[in-house]
Order: structure tokens, then sequence, then C-alpha cells
């Protein structure tokens, strides 16, 4: 494979991702009748009514 230059910058801006941060804890909201309803694992069966998948950067739980 030719060396292609143009490569090296991307490659080297990627470089750094994953640098061993821990990952963000992740809640996944889906629509009700009334509020939505947020856990912190997927609710299997309901992919239909998901809103969408946040990150939480407080404590979770009350």
């Amino acid at each position: 494979m030719p060396f292609r230059p143009f490569l090296l910058p991307p490659l080297l801006l990627l470089a750094g991702c994953g640098g061993g941060k821990e990952p963000v804890p992740v809640v996944w909201c889906y629509a009700t009748l009334a509020e939505p309803a947020c856990y912190a694992e997927p609710d299997l069966g309901r992919e239909g009514r998901l809103i969408g998948v946040y990150p939480v950067y407080g404590p979770l739980g009350p």
C-alpha cells in the first residue's frame, strides 16, 4: 500500500481518543402516557417508544 501523507494529520488527531477516561453513564428515556420514564439500562420490548439516550453527569437515582 503506498504511503499517503494526507491521512497522517487525521490519524494523529484520533490518537488521543479514548485516553483512559471513565465512560459517562447514560439513561435510556422512553415515552409514556405522562412524563418520560428514564432507566439506567435499556428496557427491552419498548424500542419503539425510545426518546433518546442521554449522558448523566450527576448521581443516578433519587
